[in-house]
């Protein structure tokens, strides 16, 4: 096959001769640093990474073992040379079932050779899993898979439900939702992703017997994390997620260290909002947050599907071919193989995650009931847009088994409805820009568009992403107020308080669960090692994985002590800011501030002149925020905290 080349991924090696002569220079000083750590001791942090091959994930945890290091605490990363079938570099490389030898010596010798070097530059100890695995344990999994019947998903060894655990990789290479018969290749990686997963946590066990281990970590939740997850808890030792913050695409320079899943840290912040929802944020905050809206329109990032947003004179409605005299509904679909394999997974470590009453069965019951609702209504009209990622897309050629269904339930769009799929050249933010209300599954953009202004309703809230029930980010229980909202939100009004509230809920769910290693790691978008320094953030990185540290409660009882009144008019200012480079950047595609006196709204039709262009257009988004600046003397402070409040 041809190997398409992923961010961050080494595939680099030389000849097998040069590859012996390095290992063989490296061996004696990895020996020498790992070779008292049998004996029982203090304890030392294991970190169980096996995917060195992607490079952004072992230099991230590299950084966090030296500031261990550095703290006088003890640290051993494991090393492998193809010891699993499947794994993160290879689920990355889209690796067939029955790859080539020399793909795999091409992916598993570059991937030793970047361990090898990035322990070596940083003087960090490893353990080869060689010296763990015998005849012995590859007996032991083959009578164990010998026994596995048609739905792997009943597959259990040990009394842990394997292939459960494993389905939740194979959902999101496959883009599967339906498990109960899967077959052929998808079959064959299914099993390859079981056996992996049970020999890496009988590896777990044998290193736990002999080392002494008092926490491990490990990069994502990667079944081939969370079996060595499993052997570790079953020893009552705690185990640790890593993972760069979901920011700016993926930001390289802050790191989120939990101790929960990520559905249970999601749940937390629901709980947070409650408490600390009021509390102001700091103006890098808001930059921060800001900055995340305008990279993302840009579709500047690997996580980003949509196509770029697009800037234009006129009426987008006309292009579209809308109907300038109905109000416009943008339903956003959701990818539900992500949420069906993150709720396998908290099932097998027995993590709840119901998000309580909902009110539709599932995303075409939710299109079909909103599509009714819309047709018997001559005041709106419906544009669905699929998910892009539920088709081909910059990562994969793979279309969704969702996507087939939405395809067979919408083969004749319903009255007053147009559906975008997913291979539609149209982006999600020219969409967005001239919604009058943004209906979402659960999908992320609910949380960029209600910093842009736009009203949104959220048809299923869960714990893998919630948002808080107020301001422009509402859901229901019941589809009788699910439909009494959407009507509701389209008369909503945009004001400064309710744009506040969203930087703020994201900021929460983004940022503020990370700690800031942004004086080691040289950019967000950093993919190597960086030249070692301690970070200034150090004593947190060892309380979050030594003491299990609460981050975000951490951060705002910090943010307690220093909110007040001028603490929320700084952040009010900020915000403005914010919003006045926004309508801006959507008016002209360029950076900057709006200039308000050449600013004019009529309804929704926005007219701006500047030195060197005027454009007008039809654009809601602008039009909300627009007139929110246009309301504010930014040079009157009481008018600024009047605004604020209303």
């Amino acid at each position: 096959m041809t190997m398409k080349k992923k961010p961050g991924l080494s595939v680099r090696v030389g000849s097998r001769i040069q590859w012996e002569a390095k290992k063989a220079s490296l061996h004696f000083q990895r020996w020498r640093r790992h070779k008292n750590f049998a004996a029982p001791g203090e304890g030392v942090t294991l970190f169980f990474v096996p995917e060195a091959g992607l490079k952004s994930h072992m230099a991230l945890l590299c950084v966090l073992a030296k500031t261990l290091e550095e703290s006088g605490q003890r640290t051993l990363f494991v090393q492998c040379l193809n010891h699993f079938e499947r794994c993160p570099v290879k689920s990355c490389e889209a690796v067939s079932a029955h790859p080539s030898a020399k793909l795999i010596e091409q992916l598993c010798y570059g991937c030793l050779d970047t361990s090898m070097e990035m322990l070596n530059a940083y003087r960090l100890s490893s353990v080869s899993l060689e010296a763990y695995r015998d005849a012995e344990m590859e007996a032991q999994i083959n009578q164990a898979l010998s026994s596995a019947g048609e739905n792997l998903m009943r597959f259990t060894y040990q009394n842990i439900e394997f292939g459960s655990l494993c389905s939740s990789d194979l959902i999101l290479d496959k883009k599967l939702v339906f498990l109960e018969r899967v077959e052929g290749e998808n079959r064959e990686v299914w099993l390859q992703y079981i056996r992996a997963t049970i020999r890496a946590f009988l590896l777990t066990e044998r290193m736990l017997a002999v080392l002494p281990v008092k926490q491990l970590v490990h990069y994502n939740e990667y079944c081939l994390a969370m079996g060595p997850r499993l052997a570790a808890a079953a020893k009552g030792i705690p185990g640790f997620t890593v993972t760069h913050a979901a920011h700016r695409n993926v930001d390289r320079s802050k790191v989120v260290i939990t101790s929960k899943l990520w559905g249970g840290l999601m749940r937390d912040q629901t709980d947070a909002w409650r408490v600390w929802g009021k509390l102001s944020i700091p103006r890098p905050a808001i930059d921060e947050v800001a900055t995340d809206v305008l990279s993302n329109m840009l579709s500047a990032g690997w996580n980003i599907y949509s196509p770029k947003k697009t800037f234009y004179d006129g009426d987008l409605r006309e292009r579209l071919g809308l109907s300038p005299d109905r109000k416009l509904i943008v339903a956003y679909t959701s990818s539900p193989d992500e949420l069906v394999g993150i709720g396998y997974l908290m099932d097998v470590f027995k993590e709840p995650h119901d998000g309580g009453l909902q009110p539709f069965e599932d995303q075409v019951e939710w299109l079909k009931a909103l599509a009714a609702f819309v047709s018997t209504r001559e005041d709106m009209q419906l544009v669905i847009r699929v998910h892009p990622r539920e088709g081909k897309n910059k990562r994969t050629n793979l279309r969704s088994e969702h996507l087939e269904q939405l395809e067979t339930a919408f083969a004749s769009p319903p009255r007053h409805c147009r559906i975008v799929w997913p291979e539609d050249p149209i982006s999600s933010y020219d969409l967005g820009e001239i919604a009058d209300v943004a209906l979402t599954a659960w999908s992320n953009i609910v949380m960029e568009l209600a910093r842009l202004g736009v009203p949104s309703v959220v048809a299923f809230h869960n714990a893998f992403s919630p948002v808080p029930n107020e301001g422009l980010m509402r859901w229901a229980r019941d589809p009788a107020e699910y439909f009494r909202l959407l009507v509701e939100m389209t008369q909503s009004r945009t004001t400064l308080q309710n744009v506040t509230d969203a930087f703020r809920w994201y900021y929460m769910a983004r940022v503020a669960t990370a700690l800031d290693i942004g004086d080691v790691v040289p950019s967000a978008v950093y993919e190597g090692l960086p030249q070692w320094r301690r970070p200034k953030e150090s004593e947190a990185v060892v309380g979050a994985i030594i003491r299990g540290d609460d981050v975000l409660r951490n951060y705002y009882e910090g943010r307690k002590r220093e909110d007040g009144t001028e603490a929320q008019r700084v952040e009010a200012e900020a915000v403005l800011a914010a919003m006045s480079k926004f309508v801006h950047f959507f008016l002209t595609g360029e950076g900057g501030e709006v200039d308000p006196t050449g600013l004019t709204i009529s309804g929704y039709k926005v007219r701006y002149v500047t030195a060197s262009k005027t454009v007008q257009r039809y654009s809601p988004l602008c039009a909300r925020l627009g007139r929110v600046l246009l309301e504010v003397d930014k040079s009157n402070e009481s008018s600024l905290r009047r605004a604020a409040t209303v």
